[in-house]
């Protein structure tokens, strides 16, 4: 399938250039050609179509090759131009390379024509595709340079060694440790940032050994000598003969994050506590209604007379006013209701267990104000004697 081919072609009269269209068809171009002879029509041409070559004349109607080639440079340097002609001298044709034309032939050699236009399409292609990979790596280090810039953690280079330099950092490694800018935080003593120098040293102890950290947590200091805790993540960069060259890493103010957790760990204790007194509450119940339930039995059996307690009396060898009258003398009805009183005040505290226990949610519901406070005071009620004095204060 024929190559397509756009030429431009700089000759004073249209017949001129027939010979070049020619040999390049012959060659197996589907050739798009223009024939224009002014500069006027050069300035128009660039612009509105896209030209793989130039095969120009040296003088032309109004002006001259080295002039198109002046064009070129400004407006479209990424087209080729080839001298055709056989009216310079050596010293112009010389002139015309050095000013960027790409190949000087001699219409007896225009044979060579389309070699030479196939090496310079070719080579146009190839530089083409370099600048466009250079702009592609230009971008992607643009768009790197951004998101690292962006980034909500600190990003950092720096040399190997216990006492490495930084080459490189992010805005947000400069905040952590409280530089006002990224300069200030390069030019720091590396150090300095470290509240133990065994932390430091361990730390690049264990780079050194297998290459990487991560999620370490060490001691740092910032700028005004103020300690947090910071998450270090890194590796090293080594050189093609194996040794360390950088050593590149995040870190993260760990300080919040740790008293996070720590809340949340709490909390998980909580919830586990609750579910505890929920079951212990549950068990405890089960022999306090027996408590409290033989109280009541006991205290009827002792003070009610009826017939069941007078019968009973007398099988026992005496009266039921005697046995109600020891009763009283030794207090037993007084512990009796002690008994009681207890019994009642601990099934309270389980009934409080239980609405401690019970799941909260966030939904806001109508309650007594007097059952709440009722309910605050009895849980108070289990660490402090309320009939003291105690001073609630923080």
């Amino acid at each position: 399938m024929p190559s397509p081919l756009h030429v431009l072609i700089l000759k004073r009269r249209p017949e001129d250039a027939q010979p070049i269209e020619t040999v390049l068809r012959q060659f197996g171009y589907a050739l798009t050609s223009r024939v224009i002879a002014t500069e006027q029509q050069f300035r128009e041409v660039l612009s509105q179509a896209a030209w793989d070559m130039v095969i120009s004349g040296f003088e032309l109607a109004d002006f001259t090759v080295l002039e198109a080639l002046d064009r070129l440079g400004r407006t479209a340097p990424s087209i080729p131009l080839i001298l055709f002609s056989g009216s310079i001298s050596e010293a112009a044709a010389v002139t015309t390379m050095e000013r960027g034309a790409r190949d000087c032939i001699h219409p007896d050699s225009i044979q060579r024509l389309p070699l030479v236009v196939a090496r310079e399409v070719e080579t146009a292609r190839r530089r083409e595709d370099q600048r466009q990979a250079e702009k592609d790596r230009e971008l992607y280090r643009r768009q790197l340079a951004d998101l690292v810039r962006n980034l909500p953690v600190g990003v950092y280079r720096r040399t190997p060694g216990p006492n490495g330099t930084f080459v490189m950092a992010n805005p947000m490694i400069a905040n952590i440790f409280g530089y006002s800018s990224v300069e200030a935080f390069i030019k720091c003593d590396f150090a300095d940032l470290f509240v133990e120098k065994t932390d430091r040293e361990q730390s690049y102890a264990t780079i050194a050994r297998n290459g990487q950290v991560e999620g370490e947590v060490l001691r740092l200091k910032k700028r005004d000598g103020s300690h947090f805790l910071g998450l270090v993540t890194a590796h090293v960069v080594r050189k093609a003969e194996g040794d360390i060259e950088f050593i590149d890493g995040i870190i993260e103010d760990y300080t919040q994050r740790k008293v996070s957790e720590e809340a949340l760990i709490q909390s998980e204790k909580m919830h586990s506590m609750g579910g505890l007194a929920a079951g212990m509450a549950h068990e405890i119940n089960n022999p306090l209604a027996g408590i409290m339930q033989n109280a009541a039995v006991l205290s009827l059996r002792l003070t009610r007379e009826n017939a069941a307690n007078q019968e009973a009396a007398g099988q026992a060898g005496t009266d039921f006013t005697a046995v109600r009258a020891y009763a009283a003398q030794r207090g037993l009805i007084d512990l009796l209701t002690r008994i009681q009183d207890s019994a009642n005040r601990a099934g309270g505290i389980v009934h409080n267990m239980l609405h401690y226990a019970r799941k909260s949610t966030s939904e806001v519901t109508l309650n007594h104000l007097g059952q709440v406070l009722d309910r605050a005071v009895a849980l108070a009620e289990m660490d402090y004697d309320l009939k003291k004095n105690t001073i609630f204060v923080r």
